[in-house]
């Protein structure tokens, strides 16, 4: 059964944490920021851009390439699930 490295737990914890903040308020500012690395003077279409982006990397870069969010337990997997939603949402 994977398991999510430290790095990857820290990114997925702050897309998880981007899910439950008001996205129009500072923090969630801050949590686009930190996910993108993007300056303070983007604008809300290119930090969210940039934050599918991101996500689809690190899941792509996840047990090869296979994102099997069931393969995952516990606080791991739900971190997944929330980051993949959000992710989904974004795209559509």
């Amino acid at each position: 059964m994977p398991a999510l490295t430290q790095e990857q737990r820290a990114f997925f914890t702050l897309v998880r944490d981007a899910v439950t903040a008001n996205p129009f308020g500072r923090e969630r500012q801050e949590i686009d920021l930190k996910i993108t690395g993007l300056s303070r003077d983007t604008d809300i279409d290119q930090r969210i851009d940039g934050m599918v982006k991101q996500i689809t990397a690190r899941f792509s870069a996840l047990e090869g390439g296979r994102a099997d969010i069931e393969a995952y337990r516990g606080q791991d997997r739900q971190i997944l699930k929330a980051s993949i939603l959000f992710a989904f949402f974004h795209l559509f």
